[in-house]
């Protein structure tokens, strides 16, 4: 795992909007691994299906949790909202 901070924040914003722990866990590694660089952030086809079943759980209050204090580390906090612009720019809120 690349940001194992990310991983946590990640899913506990996606327990607390009621994701099944399963598949939370499984979203929360993805986005933990995600490279904002990378075309589709790095992911494969498999991984992009799972972040689509996550999405009704991520338009309930996912972005407004990273904004709060969950995410102490600077760089974390940097790659995080990386992620969220290019989420954006995919359409992820549509």
């Amino acid at each position: 795992m690349n940001n194992e901070n990310l991983f946590t924040a990640a899913l506990n914003a996606l327990t607390n909007n009621g994701c099944p722990s399963d598949l939370a866990q499984e979203a929360a590694y993805i986005v933990a691994n995600d490279d904002p660089y990378q075309p589709d952030l790095g992911r494969t086809p498999e991984q992009q299906q799972i972040i689509q079943e996550t999405l009704p759980y991520l338009q309930s209050g996912i972005y407004d949790q990273f904004e709060t204090n969950d995410i102490t580390d600077d760089a974390t906090r940097d790659k995080a909202n990386n992620i969220f612009t290019r989420l954006e720019e995919l359409g992820a809120w549509e």
